[in-house]
Order: C-alpha cells, then structure tokens, then sequence
C-alpha cells in the first residue's frame, strides 16, 4: 500500500510540473535554479561591462536589443558608468503568463518609503525582472534587467539604469526631508529637497515609479508656488546699499553634499575683486536673514555673482564666492 502511495504522488508531482502554470513568484519564493542560473547571467553581464567586452555583452541580449540599440557605443556608456562589477538584488521577479504580450505589473510592499510599482510589456510568456543596486550605497544606481525566456534560454529584453541613491538617500526620502524643513518654516530648504526628490523620481524612465510619486509632485508645486510668491524672482536685496538682485537659487551637488548656490546681478564692476567682496559680506547677511535655516546642516553656500543676468544662449561674465560655514550650523 505504502509503495502504491508513493507511486501516485510522484504521478501528481510529474503531472503539476508539466502544468502550464501562470502567476509571478518574487523574491524568496522565486524557483531557486531558476534564480541561479539568473545571477549566473547577471555576474556574465557585469563582468562583461566591466571588461568592455562586447562579445559577451551582445550574447546575453535578445534580438530585439541588438537591432535597436548600438552595441559598441551602449556597452562603452556602461562601462564609464556603472565601473562595478559589484552589484546586490534589491527584488526579483519570475512572471508566468499565458502569452506572449501581457504587461506585467510588479508591486513592492515591502520597502516602506521606497516602495514602487515596475511596469513592461513582456514579449515573452516568461519572464524574469532583477531590479539589481551597484555597490556604492551613497551614490547608488538601479539597474532594471527584464529577461525573456527563449526555448530554454534567458536574453534580455529590457536594459535601463539610473541614479537611484543621491548621497544616501532615494527620492521618497528627499521628500521626507523636504516635509520636516517645510514644518520648521525653513522654505528654501524645503525647496532644495523636493527638488532633489524629484530630479531622483524615475531612475529607469517610466517602466519603474515610487508609490510616493504622486505625493511629492504634489509637494513640489505646493513648496515652488509658495516660494515663488514669498521669494518672487528677480529678487532685490533692499538692505544692501548697491541693491544687489538674486535671479537663481538652485541646490549644488558636490562631494560633501549638496548646498545652496546663489546667482545674483551687481552694480559693482565685475573686475572689481575688493568691492564685489565687500558686497558680497552684506549679501551673506541678508541672505541669511531672509532664508531661515538656510545654513542649517551646511558646509557651504555659494556664490556667483555677474554685472547682468545671463540671457538663453548668452554667457555673462561671472565671479564666485564660496560661504564656508562653522560646523555647529
């Protein structure tokens, strides 16, 4: 009896596996060979950007790729890019359809702030999505690599990669920061924030987008419209006797950070070191003054200073300052 139990479920097993079964299994639950012989390919692809070999490079892609993008010059781009043939999975995905065509839509749930939908249409029934992170977590990139099965191999179909890590932190969590500098009544740099968050909201175009989206573009215009109004562009800064006009403020990646950078328009001759500096201590007063909290957490504030504002398509002649702040602010 035992022996005839045995035989019928080892029937049951054979027949299920040969079910064409359809649904999408993530992460833990992805069949371990299949999630195998996937990283097998990734560690192929990565040293192959990191060799600039394009033999393998155009290998692991599918026809598809290979007759739309030009292998020699996307591979070159990689390889000056990404320079990491180090790389952790942040999700996978193995998508079953029942043909060929469907868009597949994949929902995280389970990365708090950063969760994100991914969205493709899958040329193949089988797919399998490794949404892959570079070593470096201050300055990471997301890699979104959609492979399709065909006959009883995997080729990529998708390719696309972006900044998804600023200096530490996503989108979502310039967002957050943007909201607690907004709450403390510290605009500008509420301002600078949301800008950032936005700038880091599609790092692999529209097939991939944060559940928060639709919050920080809301956030965003509510922040610019009230700065705008608070802080109407050209701004002239009427405690300062030469009446010094702001007509740019944007936020400056650098090493250290990211800082405010102030373009403004003087009276005083752009050759004229001593006098610009003289002006520019009073500007840094009244700038801080107006912005509150703008030296809040900051190394630097910098600087450029013109006798004219620059038109589209004309350079105007520049000087720059750069505020070097204590390390209590």
């Amino acid at each position: 009896m035992q022996r005839i139990i045995i035989i019928v479920l080892a029937a049951i097993l054979i027949q299920s596996c040969n079910l064409n079964t359809t649904g999408t299994w993530k992460n833990k639950n992805v069949d371990r060979r299949k999630k195998e012989e996937i990283k097998s390919l990734n560690d192929k692809l990565f040293k192959a950007i990191n060799n600039n070999d394009v033999a393998v490079f155009t290998e692991i892609m599918s026809d598809s790729i290979k007759v739309n993008m030009d292998m020699d010059k996307q591979l070159d781009d990689l390889h000056h890019s990404l320079k990491t043939d180090n790389y952790k999975v942040l999700e996978e995905y193995n998508v079953v359809s029942a043909s060929a065509g469907a868009r597949n839509n994949l929902i995280s749930d389970e990365l708090a702030d950063n969760s994100y939908e991914a969205n493709y249409q899958a040329p193949n029934k089988e797919t399998y999505t490794s949404l892959l992170l570079t070593s470096d977590k201050d300055n990471e990139q997301l890699i979104l690599l959609v492979y399709g099965k065909y006959g009883e191999e995997w080729k990529v179909n998708i390719f696309q990669y972006g900044q998804y890590r600023l200096l530490g932190k996503t989108a979502p969590e310039y967002f957050k920061l943007s909201q607690m500098s907004y709450l403390k009544g510290h605009l500008m740099n509420a301002m600078s924030y949301i800008t950032i968050a936005r700038q880091l909201l599609h790092p692999v175009n529209d097939f991939f987008r944060f559940k928060k989206e639709a919050e920080i573009n809301e956030f965003y215009k509510k922040v610019m419209t009230e700065a705008n109004a608070k802080f109407p562009l050209p701004l002239t800064l009427e405690n300062v006797e030469t009446k010094p006009k702001i007509y740019k403020m944007v936020p400056q990646v650098t090493a250290d950070g990211f800082f405010p950078m102030l373009y403004y328009v003087s009276s005083i001759n752009i050759n004229d070191e001593a006098a610009l500096k003289l002006e520019n201590e009073k500007v840094k007063k009244e700038i801080s003054r107006l912005f509150q909290g703008i030296e809040e957490e900051k190394k630097y504030i910098f600087y450029w200073v013109s006798n004219e504002s620059p038109d589209a398509g004309k350079v105007a002649e520049q000087y720059g300052f750069v505020d070097t702040l204590s390390a209590s602010n």
